[in-house]
């Protein structure tokens, strides 16, 4: 029981280092991209976004294809 204790609080504990990873409304994550120093993501209207203050940034410079 102990060291089934023990190991659900690892997971917990370790499940928070990990990126949250964004998902569309099927589910479907978005495409990721590192465009010069950024992280951005594609979402479903086909253009590109980077997270700030947990809202979505249009970032229309963006050139990836």
């Amino acid at each position: 029981m102990r060291r089934m204790l023990l190991s659900v609080v690892t997971v917990l504990s370790l499940s928070g280092c990990f990126v949250h990873e964004y998902r569309d409304d099927q589910g479907h994550p978005y495409r990721h991209e590192r465009w010069h120093g950024e992280e951005v993501y594609r979402r479903e209207d086909g253009r590109w976004y980077a997270r700030h203050d947990h809202q979505w940034v249009l970032r229309s410079d963006v050139t990836i294809h």
